[in-house]
């Protein structure tokens, strides 16, 4: 929780919710504590406010999708364990008054921790409607994606879509607090002067000047009256000061009741019946996604603690259960309105209503500060204690590891639905164009019969690889964060020149054969060059892309690749990739530049509190032929899967505790190597080779489970998309032969390698350096 004296937008809702809500609140403190308090807690502290509150008799349980007789055999399941984790009957229903504060103070300044010092925040917040009142909750968000999206909103105008900005972004919501929290902040607020912005604002004022759309965009002399551009004054410094941003939002808002809705009413109804459509059109394949979902089941639970808790639903018998059906309805509903409606709306929440308002100030110094007085503390700890209590203490932490592992019944195990594997996952059909390879084609390709799906309707051309990693060697493994890390970093390609001139005639690298030599070298800055020429954008990562909009389920144990390519550039941008994935230069001083900067960011991320280990669940499933290393990590009984060898589960291997020695282990061979130590070579040889390992399972991957999402903004038939196909996959075909040829004394391991650096280490790493030496077994970092 150490992330509270760093990130901004943790103070920030920190901040707002201590101004709104009162001290005997939940909502004033954080749910996983505050660390000046946590350093207080004891063991039986903590434990006796788990037993208090997360308990059988104080949960809700939401059960969202399509069942036919699978939630019967949950609860099923759930009601014969009730004797084991309930001591009483469940509490159906404890209504409990809404909370409210007297707003003492109605600004607030507050410091945190940032390198940019030029850029703060402004935040304001008020009290929103009852957490039963849809219509209102509905009309909100209507208003509020108004005002905080259309660039020619007053809002957009008056602070970001202008020519001196006082305002990079605004963010607008509703939080489903209780009673409900309505938030809007401005981030990027300028804190240096407007000089550096003087010839935008002469280039804007001349733009607006000769443009016939003059109402698009306003002038200076429009955001801030007459000025002389070459007499700008420094007036950013007024931003920050008392109740000057304040004023200015206040009023905005004053002048879209008084004038702005009458005037440009049409344009406003417009914009919300376009959205409405727009929302709609989306629905089919958003609602599903990852994102869909979670926005369902946050509607759902806001319905269900109303039911639980609001005084005003004591007297219903069941939960009012809101729909997303009846949300498109309801927006119909209210495009019927009037322009009275939406002032009286404006007026009622933002003017009318207490404001509060938290002005986030950067301060350089404060991080370097609070870092120095954890680790002074930790220090002083480790100074005071005995032996025996050092190992206590690292016994506590051993301890709570193994804590993190999930303990699910069997029973409840067996009765969840197993997560499949991805030669399993679901394609909607009318998704796009979906193509049966001809057997020549599947056998050189790693995706399957009809696992290329081509995606119109796009805005832009993009692609996702997915490939599966069930045949990964156990110890290559571990070596998965740090091979994502490469082949997202900067590099040469290393090119067979058997291959050079296909590849230079469907890219623009500029490709050179040398005479006698097998391969032709790239340098770092003419790959990079080709890619920020053809790739928009570029991502890889293990398990599930989190911005791709692709829809179906995804296990984490695949590689995916992403990448966003200018139209007509997809095929181009795809050989890039593979190329780089292949062929990219990643030797000794690559892996080691790499290796220590990715351990340097786990040892910052473990310091400021972000999690650390992978999510349990995807791991928990019935494993099938290919997936039987889950069988170490579940409950599963192992008899029907007892001729499969368990293998070490992926999540234990990229977990932030074990990748943090292991890459130690790794940069410390490859450090002594580099600095001439003979006695390392041997390691370093290793570390190279699973590399030349990993990249050979790609290059060889013909298993037919890989899957890869290709969208095109222009195709206009199945004949286009059917030629896209063919090119994708003989663009990854010929790179693939060409690895194997090139590099034929490389075999695909199909057994854990026994050379490779071993990740686990048995006492891990040491404490900082003590004034007074001791004695006796190095002891583990106080956790």
């Amino acid at each position: 929780m150490s992330d509270f004296a760093y990130k901004e937008q943790s103070v920030l809702s920190h901040s707002l919710r201590q101004m709104m809500y009162p001290l005997s609140s939940t909502y004033a403190w954080e749910s996983g504590g505050l660390p000046q308090y946590i350093e207080t807690l004891t063991t039986s502290d903590v434990a006796d406010y788990h037993k208090e509150f997360y308990n059988y008799n104080n949960v809700t349980l939401l059960l969202v999708g399509s069942y036919d007789e699978r939630p019967k055999s949950i609860f099923d399941v759930l009601d014969g364990l009730s004797t084991e984790i309930a001591a009483s009957p469940p509490i159906s229903k404890r209504p409990m008054p809404p909370l409210r504060v007297k707003r003492e103070k109605r600004r607030n300044d507050v410091a945190f921790a940032s390198e940019k010092v030029h850029i703060g925040t402004m935040a304001f917040a008020w009290e929103g409607p009852v957490i039963e009142d849809i219509e209102t909750h509905v009309a909100l968000d209507m208003l509020i994606d108004f005002l905080s999206t259309d660039p020619a909103s007053p809002l957009r105008r008056r602070f970001t879509n202008r020519p001196v900005p006082i305002a990079g972004d605004i963010d607008f919501c509703v939080s489903d607090c209780f009673p409900t929290m309505i938030k809007m902040s401005f981030t990027e607020v300028p804190l240096v002067s407007y000089m550096s912005h003087a010839a935008a604002a002469a280039a804007a004022t001349a733009w607006h000047r000769d443009s016939a759309i003059s109402a698009s965009y306003p002038s200076p002399a429009d955001a801030f009256g007459p000025i002389d551009l070459a007499k700008l004054h420094d007036d950013v410094s007024k931003l920050f000061a008392s109740n000057y941003y304040r004023k200015q939002v206040v009023s905005t808002l004053t002048y879209i009741v008084d004038h702005w809705l009458q005037e440009n009413w049409l344009q406003f109804h417009t914009y919300l019946g376009k959205r409405i459509e727009s929302l709609a059109a989306e629905f089919p394949q958003t609602a599903m996604l990852d994102r869909g979902m979670h926005s369902l089941i946050r509607m759902l639970s806001r319905d269900a603690v109303a039911y639980r808790l609001s005084p005003g639903s004591i007297d219903m018998e069941r939960p009012n259960f809101a729909s997303h059906g009846r949300l498109f309805s309801m927006r119909e509903e209210l495009l019927q309105r009037e322009c009275v409606f939406w002032k009286s709306l404006v007026q009622k929440w933002f003017l009318d209503g207490q404001m509060v308002h938290v002005a986030m100030i950067p301060d350089p110094k404060l991080g370097i500060q609070i870092e120095a007085e954890r680790n002074l503390n930790q220090r002083n700890r480790i100074e005071n204690m005995t032996p025996e209590a050092l190992e206590k203490s690292r016994q506590r932490a051993i301890d709570a590891l193994e804590l993190t592992k999930a303990r699910i019944p069997s029973e409840v195990l067996a009765a969840l639905p197993p997560v499949p594997d991805i030669s399993k996952v679901q394609t909607s059909a009318y998704h796009g164009y979906n193509f049966q390879l001809d057997s020549a084609l599947a056998m050189q390709s790693p995706f399957g019969i009809g696992r290329v799906l081509i995606i119109p309707g796009e805005t832009s051309a993009q692609f996702q690889i997915s490939i599966p990693l069930s045949g990964l060697a156990e110890d290559l493994r571990p070596y998965l964060p740090l091979f994502t890390k490469l082949l997202k970093a900067s590099s040469g390609l290393m090119i067979p020149c058997s291959v050079a001139d296909v590849i230079k005639q469907t890219t623009c690298l500029p490709i050179a054969k040398p005479a006698g030599m097998p391969f032709a070298y790239l340098s770092s800055d003419q790959v990079d060059s080709a890619l920020s020429k053809v790739l928009v954008k570029y991502d890889v990562c293990i398990g599930k892309y989190t911005d791709s909009k692709y829809g179906g389920g995804w296990p984490n144990e695949v590689l995916t690749l992403y990448g966003s390519t200018k139209s007509g550039d997809i095929l181009h941008g795809f050989t890039l990739i593979v190329l780089k994935l292949l062929f990219g230069d990643f030797g000794e001083d690559a892996i080691h530049k790499t290796a220590a900067a990715e351990e340097k960011n786990l040892s910052r991320a473990k310091g400021t509190g972000a999690s650390v280990l992978i999510d349990t669940f995807p791991w928990l499933r019935i494993p099938g032929p290919l997936d039987a290393r889950t069988i170490a990590s579940s409950n599963v009984s192992t008899d029907k899967y007892s001729k499969y060898s368990p293998c070490e589960p992926l999540g234990r291997a990229v977990n932030m505790y074990y990748q943090s020695a292991f890459l130690s282990s790794v940069t410390k061979s490859l450090s002594q190597a580099l600095s001439g130590d003979g006695l390392a070579a041997a390691e370093v040889s290793n570390v190279c080779t699973a590399i030349l390992q990993m990249r050979t399972y790609f290059a060889n991957c013909t298993d037919n489970s890989g899957l890869a999402h290709i969208s095109l903004p222009q195709i206009s038939g199945s004949d286009a998309a059917q030629k896209t196909v063919d090119a994708v996959v003989d663009a990854w075909s010929s790179c693939s032969r060409a690895w194997c040829n090139s590099m034929q004394i490389i075999t695909v391991p199909d057994s854990p390698c026994q050379g490779t650096v071993q990740y686990r280490v048995k006492n891990g790493t040491t404490t900082p350096p003590r004034k007074r030496r001791r004695t006796g077994a190095d002891y583990s970092p106080v956790m």
